[in-house]
């Protein structure tokens, strides 16, 4: 449940930071609308457009079109752009983010070209708010610091504190609790030397949502109380109603359910004194939690069914898959599991519909549980396989402990019901014995206890085994040597005891990386990346999955040795060895890049050579664990690097840039080593090698190796070449290793 108020307390977050305090009258504004013409028009329906964004996504978005197509017909870019903005919103308000985005793109576009840094501003920060909601929220924090940086340039304290605060929110998003108060107080000194009182309610508003989400609901408390003391100050209803929501789910963590009721129901009154409507939706939603908290499911499906209405009049889908899952649920809780089996179908299916992972995963999960409860294991199993799967997609995957439990409670059915019937036929007899039976009963009992005793040791020997397969299996694999490690993880020679027993790898996550969850996600992206791939001098992955909490990627077994080793014991391949090795990684590399995959960590400890006895054979690249791609959930911080230095391009040290042209550069880097067994640019420590690669040209390679042709050494200096585009691109370099060789 804590999870969800957190959501919930989040989407507020966002609302109370981008809502005004003010609220006009609606039949105030369609009369200017009606009374305007031109220009005026064009701004009176934008301000329209607005103010239904939280009351009707289908009108916000109907007047939306309104003003583009007039501020078009008159030029007005300004209002164009706005206008754009305002459609992303009904679009983002439905939970349609994609949609929403290229809107909101189209206005940054516009606000770029006419240079109105307050409409840029506007746009990248809907683009991040959009990528919050979404969960990616690498994203949206990228979009976020855009804005303070703009904010910083025209000095804009507003802004910046602005921003501060919605970094501050991905922040606690990301449990990095530290940088969230950090941004935070720092939004918060701005705010006072400015004076400006509701933005600093709004930051201690959101204080306390770092607390709530580290479960420090007392401390949480304390700053809610402290924005809705300001906030009624400032007699702002809008951003009253939205405190009082958070102090009420503050309550209800505190199990003060009857508390959480009148606060809730306070805030209720207010949203709906003003038309608030998403307000409204959060405080009945609120409320049926409480209720179901309470016991109360009459009451709890009522204010369920109230906030269904609300979410499908502003034909917000994401609120409407949030509350059929919250109604699954509580069908679920009074042991109705045909009506339950009905929401969380219904639930599934529009989550599906919008893309949303997080309610998919949890949708599969609660189905499985339903099952689980029901007795009907297969059931539960397929979903439970479902939801792995789609742990697997957003990278949030949870321990497979689950689905092993559910596989042999399924496997063991017949068993289980057995000794269950026995131990409730043992109690039975026990009960109806009579004290002239009493000594037939003790026997029967002492028969009982020395059953139930020998099941006891024979759990306890299962957890023994467990414990010991641990260290020698996972999953169906059996761990037979170490053969490699690097910073991710740990591989070894394993074998599949499925099938044909066949010799694989196994990469194993290293323990201290194990909670870390973008380390995770590294991990996870390195086996999806390669999955993706079908290429015979590309690692093949069989499987990638979870064991008692460790990550794992089951690959092809390679033998033959890495190109590191090779060139450590001064192999000096002959030219048309050094082509071949080449022209099996420059087409590994044109099918990464033609899937708009970066490797990022091109090096020969990541190149196996597969027969080392005659000649370098098959070239099998390795290890995605660093690789980038637009599907993927961006893992760095800014300003931070990745890769080993000696094959960092020029330009990804000096201006963060990455792209195909740095896998080249390293290939370059690669090859010359090949060649020359020695590294193209070398230094004492990673400061002087950097600045050797970005001020220093390379020595000619056929100084080191004179029956090297003048056309190829030229070839590997293009390669090296400081700037990106002298650099050959894939087709090129496929065809110029091709002539060379």
């Amino acid at each position: 449940m804590v999870k969800k108020l957190i959501g919930l307390i989040l989407i507020l977050a966002i609302m109370t930071l981008t809502i005004t305090a003010q609220d006009k009258e609606t039949e105030e504004l369609e009369n200017k609308v009606a009374a305007k013409s031109g220009k005026e028009k064009v701004q009176a329906l934008n301000e329209l457009s607005s103010h239904y964004t939280y009351i009707s996504a289908e009108k916000a978005m109907a007047y939306g079109q309104q003003a583009l197509e007039l501020a078009q017909k008159l030029g007005e870019k300004q209002e164009e752009a706005r206008s754009l903005n305002n459609i992303g919103w009904g679009y983002r308000i439905q939970g349609k983010f994609a949609q929403a985005r290229e809107f909101y793109e189209k206005g940054l576009a516009i606000s770029r070209a006419i240079k109105n840094d307050n409409l840029i501003y506007n746009s990248l920060n809907n683009i991040g708010g959009t990528f919050e909601e979404d969960n990616s929220l690498a994203e949206a924090l990228d979009y976020y610091r855009q804005t303070y940086e703009l904010a910083t340039r025209i000095k804009w304290d507003k802004g910046i504190s602005v921003s501060l605060n919605y970094m501050a929110i991905v922040f606690t998003n990301q449990n990095q609790y530290e940088k969230a108060l950090k941004a935070q107080l720092q939004a918060l000194a701005i705010q006072e030397r400015i004076g400006n009182k509701l933005e600093i309610a709004n930051t201690l508003h959101n204080m306390g949502h770092i607390y709530f989400y580290q479960e420090k609901y007392q401390k949480a408390l304390g700053y809610y109380q402290k924005s809705l003391t300001m906030y009624k100050k400032k007699e702002d209803p809008r951003n009253t109603a939205l405190a009082l929501n958070s102090v009420g789910v503050a309550y209800i963590c505190l199990k003060e359910l009857d508390r959480a009721i009148a606060v809730l129901k306070e805030a209720l009154a207010m949203a709906e004194k003003i038309d608030f409507q998403s307000a409204v939706a959060n405080a009945v939603g609120n409320l049926a939690i409480a209720f179901k908290d309470k016991g109360d499911f009459k009451n709890s499906l009522a204010y369920y069914r109230r906030e269904l209405e609300i979410w499908q009049t502003m034909q917000n889908k994401y609120g409407l898959t949030k509350v059929y899952l919250n109604m699954g649920e509580t069908f679920l809780k009074m042991k109705d599991y045909s009506q339950a089996e009905s929401y969380m179908d219904r639930s599934l299916a529009l989550a599906r519909e919008i893309d949303s992972r997080d309610q998919v995963h949890m949708n599969l999960n609660n189905l499985s549980e339903l099952f689980r409860e029901k007795g009907e294991y297969k059931k539960a199993l397929e979903y439970f396989r479902e939801a792995v799967d789609e742990e697997k997609k957003i990278m949030n995957k949870e321990t497979a402990a689950k689905m092993t439990e559910l596989e042999a409670k399924y496997d063991s059915e017949k068993k289980k019901r057995q000794i269950e019937m026995l131990q409730k036929n043992v109690e039975i007899q026990k009960l109806q014995l009579s004290r002239a039976r009493f000594r037939t009963g003790a026997l029967i009992s002492g028969i009982a206890l020395l059953l139930i005793v020998f099941f006891l040791l024979f759990r306890r020997y299962l957890h023994l085994l467990a414990f010991w397969k641990k260290k020698t299996y996972v999953s169906h694999y059996k761990l037979e040597r170490q053969i490699g490690s690097g910073a991710m993880g740990i591989v070894w020679q394993a074998t599949d005891l499925t099938g044909a027993k066949k010799p694989v790898a196994i990469k194993l996550i290293r323990e201290e990386h194990a909670s870390d969850p973008i380390q995770r996600k590294r991990f996870l992206n390195e086996a999806y990346l390669v999955d993706q791939l079908d290429h015979p001098n590309i690692i093949k992955v069989f499987e990638r999955g979870e064991h008692q909490k460790n990550l794992y990627i089951a690959m092809e077994l390679l033998a033959g040795k890495s190109l590191a080793e090779a060139i450590r014991e001064g192999i000096r391949f002959t030219i048309a060895e050094c082509l071949l090795i080449m022209r099996q990684l420059a087409d590994a590399l044109s099918r990464i890049h033609g899937q708009g995959i970066l490797h990022r960590d091109v090096k020969p400890a990541n190149i196996m050579l597969t027969n080392d006895r005659s000649g370098p054979g098959t070239v099998k690249l390795l290890d995605f664990g660093l690789a980038h791609a637009p599907s993927l959930t961006h893992l760095t911080e800014t300003g931070e690097i990745l890769g080993t230095v000696y094959y960092m391009a020029p330009e990804l040290i000096s201006q963060r840039q990455v792209s195909a042209a740095g896998d080249i550069y390293a290939l370059g880097v690669v090859l010359y080593e090949m060649l020359t067994l020695e590294k193209p640019f070398l230094g004492e420590n990673p400061g002087e090698i950097i600045r050797a690669i970005l001020e220093n040209e390379p020595i000619n390679p056929t100084h080191f190796r004179p029956d090297l042709s003048a056309e190829q050494a030229t070839l590997v200096l293009r390669m090296l070449s400081k700037i990106p585009e002298q650099r050959p691109v894939d087709d090129d370099l496929l065809a110029a290793f091709a002539a060379a060789g």
